[in-house]
């Protein structure tokens, strides 16, 4: 366990393993600890890990919502951190609403996200991420408790499939009316100015 504290987001050098707990830290979300708690009992009890799990959600957080400013409850909401957040306060008895501005302050000062707080209106703009979380291959490691459906976001698999669709449905059209374009000549002819000799 002591490697998951490691000052970092990636975890692929500990795979291959069968630890379930090393799977979701490469590449889960706190949505998928829920989904699948019986399986991570010692996050649960841990504080470390817990914030570690939290990290690792606001980082995917940031990447797939890069760009965009969001209303800061929803996007915790949808990612389930005000269930992890309430969670980690009841382990450290800190006031639940500083928590997971502290760990998300914390993510901006080590520039692992870009990430700009709007205390007025309530919103986070998710400017980027910095650091990528792990991507999962099958041909490399075979899923233990999370489903493939679970991490679609961090799939080789379905990344190569979202390039082969852009590439047939976007791609090609354009290249093949282009191509259309330049092959046929062009019939018209310019008029000569009346001024020119």
């Amino acid at each position: 366990m002591q490697a998951l504290l490691k000052p970092t987001y990636n975890f692929l050098d500990l795979l291959p393993n069968d630890d379930p707990i090393v799977e979701l830290f490469c590449f889960g979300t706190y949505s998928d600890y829920l989904k699948h708690k019986k399986h991570y009992e010692p996050i649960g009890q841990s504080r470390e890990l817990l914030t570690k799990l939290i990290k690792l959600t606001i980082l995917t957080m940031v990447q797939d919502n890069e760009g965009q400013t969001v209303p800061a409850a929803g996007i915790l909401r949808q990612y389930n951190l005000d269930v992890a957040t309430d969670k980690l306060a009841s382990l450290t008895g800190q006031n639940k609403s500083f928590v997971i501005e502290e760990i998300l302050m914390a993510m901006i000062d080590e520039e692992s996200v870009d990430v700009h707080i709007d205390d007025e209106y309530e919103s986070w703009h998710l400017n980027m991420a910095h650091t990528l979380r792990d991507s999962y291959d099958p041909s490399v490691h075979k899923l233990v408790v999370l489903q493939e459906k679970d991490i679609l976001t961090r799939s080789l698999d379905q990344a190569t499939h979202n390039i082969r669709t852009w590439h047939q449905e976007r791609l090609n059209p354009t290249s093949a009316s282009l191509q259309r374009g330049l092959a046929s000549p062009n019939s018209r002819k310019r008029k000569t100015p009346d001024n020119c000799v």
